[in-house]
């Protein structure tokens, strides 16, 4: 099968949907499929070599009817009308797959929105990351979760010890929770338990930083000596991290559309505790520590709780995890997508 994927943000742009299009675009490789991908986001040196599959960036109309010519499939990583409308011209076997809302945060949708949802339901087969993405897309499609990396994110078979007890991994933003977690560690340093946590992740723009804010936050909360900032960390480091945590902490006070963090840290041994919000039970698969989002009382009672879990387990994987996370590895959710690619409806069991 010839495979073309589209997404407007792509390495070297960091986030989750450049991570999902290089996994996918990879197991389709894998699969013995041909893939291109197609993105908005202009090259730079850092991202030379990365990738064993063609990436166009930036094309013209006419590079996109070559390509649209060539292909089988187009999956779209998040609608885009520019990317899609050669391949309908073409008549190709059109996918999209929402990673996020189609309402605002605000309840609404902008009129430009309306109309490709609307192009999206009538001429795309839509698949979403979670129940409540579907959902808010109207109901249309089918639902298969992200990967997650496994070559990465793995336990050793000898654990070592877990020296990091609570790890919190994710974009520095209000709406990630952090505040509500450092309210959690001064509930829990009131009632005596003083659990170390480390945290890793900044807001990821360049020249810009949140560090200096929320390193003053814990000053004025008191928790200088059990909180330490690591900043952006590259993906291989992370997963080191959490080899040696105990508790992975998802404290997002939104509603996370999938929450991949959650099968990263299962897969690598740590006891998850996590909001109880949008796709992040999904992603848990039953497997987590949940927790009423946004409060801090019912979140230190949560970690608690994960410690606790987290010394009985000793980093070993549970029967019960190795399965779900054995339904989110590259090639099952690659396999999954293929099969729906050539389904003569859009039903997928």
């Amino acid at each position: 099968m010839k495979i073309v994927i589209t997404a407007r943000n792509y390495f070297p742009v960091c986030g989750g949907v450049s991570v999902y299009v290089r996994m996918l675009a990879t197991a389709f490789q894998q699969l013995q499929h041909e893939v291109v991908v197609i993105t908005s986001t202009p090259a730079d040196d850092t991202d030379e070599g990365e990738d064993a599959f063609l990436v166009v960036r930036r094309p013209d109309l006419a590079s996109l009817i070559r390509w649209a010519g060539w292909a089988d499939v187009l999956l779209q990583a998040e609608l885009g009308v520019k990317f899609l409308l050669p391949f309908l011209v073409r008549r190709k076997r059109c996918f999209v797959s929402h990673h996020t809302y189609f309402t605002g945060e605000d309840g609404h949708t902008p009129w430009w929105k309306k109309i490709q949802g609307h192009l999206a339901a009538n001429h795309c087969q839509a698949i979403s990351v979670s129940e409540i993405v579907r959902t808010n897309w109207g109901g249309h499609g089918v639902i298969i979760s992200n990967p997650y990396d496994e070559s990465l994110f793995w336990v050793k078979p000898d654990p070592e010890k877990r020296k990091t007890e609570l790890l919190f991994v994710g974009r520095l933003a209000e709406e990630k929770g952090l505040g509500v977690l450092l309210q959690a560690l001064v509930h829990l340093r009131e009632c005596g338990s003083r659990p170390g946590l480390t945290v890793i992740g900044d807001i990821g723009i360049p020249g810009k930083s949140a560090l200096p804010r929320w390193r003053e936050e814990v000053v004025a909360l008191g928790l200088q000596d059990q909180v330490s900032f690591m900043g952006l960390k590259p993906a291989a480091d992370v997963a080191a991290h959490m080899r040696r945590s105990q508790v992975l902490v998802i404290p997002s006070t939104w509603e996370e559309p999938f929450g991949l963090i959650a099968l990263e840290g299962l897969a690598s041994g740590c006891v998850v505790v996590a909001s109880r919000c949008g796709g992040l039970p999904e992603a848990c698969g039953g497997h987590a520590i949940l927790f009423e989002k946004g409060n801090a009382a019912e979140l230190s009672s949560a970690l608690i709780q994960g410690l606790a879990k987290a010394a009985e387990q000793a980093g070993i994987i549970p029967q019960p995890v190795c399965e779900h996370l054995a339904r989110h590895q590259r090639r099952p959710v690659a396999e999954r997508y293929l099969r729906h690619f050539s389904a003569p409806t859009t039903s997928l069991s």
